[in-house]
Parts: C-alpha cells; structure tokens; sequence
C-alpha cells in the first residue's frame, strides 16, 4: 500500500511543478517579436497583438511543432495588415513566433472545447471515424451477413 502512497505523492509534486512552472510563464503577460517556448517563456492562452497596418509590411505568426526551422512544424500561421491580431496558444504548441507583430499581451485562457453538440452529423471528437470506417462495415453486415469488405 505504501508503494501506491509514493506514487500518487511523486504524480502530485510532478502536476504541481508544471502548474508551477505555467504559472511562472504567466507572470509575464506581454512579450514582443521572437520566438518563444510554450510553457517556459510564455503561458497557453489567447493573445492579442497590436498588429502591422502598413500596406507594405505586415504582421507574422506562426505557431509551431517544434524549433528546428522545418517548414512542417508550423501548426498555424497568417500574415496580416490588420491593427489587432488575436491568436490563441494551445498547451500543445511546443512554440510561437512572430513578426513585426507589435506587442503580445495575453488576453485570456484557451477556450475549453464544446462537446455539447450532437453526436451525428457533427464535427466532435470520433465522429469521422464513426461515419467513416464503421458504418460502411455495419451496412456490409446487415446486407451480406458478413463485414468483410467486398
């Protein structure tokens, strides 16, 4: 018993030093251009930027996998002449960086998802695999006996 004690002890420090650690990347609610570690320089949330409005030069983000400069970490990007840009940082971004975007100031906390929605004919979570791989073999079934695919 005493082994599940010392478990749930190290599991508890572990959660309580990552808030720690969010929680110190929060102290900080603005940043400039640069690139930035989700989690360490800056906290997940949404962020608002004072943008670029200027017909010539524009403000780019990014928001990335990973820090190595491939093209195929970038998760999401703009570029944009508009006065405010709002971008919201996931908690799995490993990265964000920006671009004569002006100053980021953190406006508020990632949106919780809504999984309130119907189930069918919706977007939620396991729909597509649902309506896509399961349902053709269920209609095999009910019209042949079998669910191999003919």
């Amino acid at each position: 018993m005493n082994k599940y004690l010392a478990a749930a002890a190290t599991t508890t420090a572990a959660v309580c030093a990552t808030i720690a650690t969010v929680g110190s990347a929060a102290a900080s609610p603005t940043f400039g251009d640069g690139t930035y570690l989700v989690g360490t320089d800056i906290a997940p949330g949404q962020y608002a930027g004072s943008g670029q409005v200027d017909e010539h030069m524009g403000c780019y983000w990014e928001r990335r996998s990973g820090t190595s400069g491939n093209f195929d970490e970038i998760l999401a990007n703009d570029y944009t002449h508009s006065g405010r840009v709002v971008v919201t940082i996931l908690p799995s971004d490993y990265a964000f960086r920006s671009e004569d975007c002006g100053t980021w100031t953190r406006i508020g906390d990632v949106p919780a998802p809504d999984f309130t929605g119907p189930v069918i004919g919706s977007a939620v979570v396991g729909s597509a695999v649902v309506g896509s791989s399961v349902l053709p073999l269920v209609a095999g079934l009910l019209l042949t006996g079998s669910a191999a695919a003919s």
